[in-house]
């Protein structure tokens, strides 16, 4: 079996285990006709699916017969929200092959205390690889293109749904719904709607967002700020701006059909910062882009390639820009400003 093939069977397994923990907390509240007739269709699909869930159902059904590992749940548990237990637990049933550690145990325990009639109803994290985008589609109906090298959490409540983008690009067409807004977090930036069409990306120095349709409200330090359709928010991670931000951010447009431009394979940048073209690359480009420094990352770069095209546009970048190209021999690109 070749290493990528291993891969994708092992993403193959975590994600019917993620659908198995899903579909099992839906069976705590009532389900009408349409839920059932869904809920046979996916175990129909794939033999796989009913030995997920049937595996996962067991040990929820054990929960009530584990009193004894609740002192394990303290204030110094590492489950800060059961999403990452119930993940912990359906990624560990998925091998039944693997022994069951104590992290496992210490997450069921987890589970045992936290659930009861009312709480939240979870669902599972979901990633992306290299120049991998997936399409996928939450339980109230919202739909969410993850771009490469990218992932998110979900936690759904009665009153609530929870998104936090831990990394990467994601592309939002939420249900509406007012009376449960949507909440998308990343970092310390949060994006509030109820029903819309936007993009978050987030990388280590900036978040940005763009939207394509509808009204958005982000909040940042206690501020919150609204956006419409065409409307695009640069947020600085590295200055003195994000310590202690203005009460306005400036406000870029963008066209609403180039808004999340990579669903369709294209990468299209219009007056944008390089590093930010960069943090894009590299979600594609396995070897790697460098910049030399801060100056370099700070050249405006204009250009619409292809997302399969990196080499190319690299290939063209020193006779368009005052960019200086170099590759290393593994075909690592290393990028610096020229005079």
């Amino acid at each position: 079996m070749t290493q990528d093939h291993s891969h994708r069977m092992d993403r193959q397994d975590r994600r019917i285990a993620a659908e198995a923990s899903d579909w099992l907390t839906r069976q705590s509240g009532a389900n009408d006709a349409q839920a059932i007739e869904d809920f046979e269709r996916w175990i129909e699909a794939d033999p796989r699916h009913l030995e997920a869930y049937e595996r996962l159902a067991r040990t929820w059904d054990d929960l009530g017969a584990l009193q004894h590992l609740r002192p394990l749940v303290s204030a110094h548990t590492p489950f800060a929200s059961p999403v990452r237990a119930l993940r912990i637990v359906a990624t560990a049933l998925a091998r039944p092959s693997v022994m069951v550690g104590g992290a496992v145990f210490a997450a069921i325990a987890f589970l045992a205390f936290y659930f009861a009639p009312g709480a939240p109803r979870l669902e599972p994290q979901f990633a992306t690889a290299f120049a991998e985008i997936e399409p996928i589609e939450l339980s109230d109906g919202t739909r969410v293109t993850l771009g490469a090298r990218s992932g998110f959490d979900v936690a759904y409540t009665q009153t609530d749904r929870e998104v936090v983008l831990r990394s990467g690009q994601a592309f939002f067409e939420v249900a509406h719904n007012t009376a449960r807004p949507f909440i998308v977090h990343a970092g310390d930036v949060a994006v509030r709607v109820v029903g819309t069409k936007f993009e978050v990306s987030r990388s280590q120095t900036q978040t940005i967002i763009s939207v394509q349709e509808g009204v958005v409200v982000t909040a940042l330090s206690g501020r919150s700020q609204t956006l419409h359709a065409g409307d695009r928010l640069v947020i600085d991670h590295t200055g003195q701006r994000f310590l202690s931000p203005p009460a306005m951010l400036p406000v870029a447009s963008i066209q609403p059909a180039h808004v999340a431009a990579w669903r369709q394979g294209r990468l299209a940048y219009d007056d944008t910062p390089l590093r930010e073209v960069v943090a894009d690359l590299n979600r594609y480009y396995a070897p790697g882009i460098e910049l030399a420094d801060r100056a370099t990352g700070d050249i405006r770069i204009t250009a619409s390639f292809g997302s399969d095209d990196v080499d190319g546009f690299l290939g063209d970048l020193s006779s368009a820009f005052p960019v200086h190209v170099s590759e290393d021999a593994r075909g690592r690109y290393y990028l610096a400003g020229r005079l």
